[in-house]
């Protein structure tokens, strides 16, 4: 997308969505400002904050920039996105695009939200927490959490631990 205002940082997004079945999904996916309306001092030029939509393609892709939502040279400095995943299972949830993400940008992936298994005792971690526990235990340091029934190092060297939440 081209910036409202050539002052603006873009910040590059991207996503990739399958379905359970490994086809592409179909939709877009639109991005929308939570502030009605920005500003550009510089320019004096004002912006309203309707919805930055972006089609899949044939493989269930986008990519696409929005605003960063931390740019000094936008009025109100500091919001957010609402992200529709306008398709069959699709979620709703917000984003920041910081210009910090820059030059690389956003992938949609490791922003989203997952929703935890109920029932089943698993937990569900984010890709931090798992990278943080992968390094204590390379570094033979494990915190096990309350309710462990038991833990083990498998022959394969992975660390399996058993509890009860």
């Amino acid at each position: 997308m081209a910036a409202p205002s050539a002052n603006w940082n873009l910040v590059p997004v991207t996503g990739r969505y399958r379905n359970i079945n490994d086809t592409p999904v179909v939709g877009r996916v639109v991005f929308t400002p939570s502030a009605l309306r920005a500003l550009d001092q510089a320019d004096l030029v004002t912006v309203i904050g309707v919805g930055i939509s972006f089609t899949l393609d044939t493989n269930g892709a986008f990519t696409g920039s929005i605003p960063a939502t931390d740019d000094p040279d936008i009025t109100p400095i500091s919001f957010t996105y609402e992200v529709k995943e306008d398709f069959p299972g699709g979620d709703t949830y917000s984003i920041t695009a910081s210009m910090g993400t820059l030059p690389g940008g956003i992938n949609m992936a490791t922003v989203a939200p997952v929703v935890p298994n109920p029932g089943t005792g698993a937990a569900v971690v984010t890709r931090a927490e798992f990278d943080a526990l992968d390094l204590q235990v390379q570094n033979k340091v494990v915190t096990v959490p309350t309710g462990t029934t038991g833990f083990a190092t498998q022959p394969n060297g992975t660390l399996w631990v058993e509890y009860t939440p």
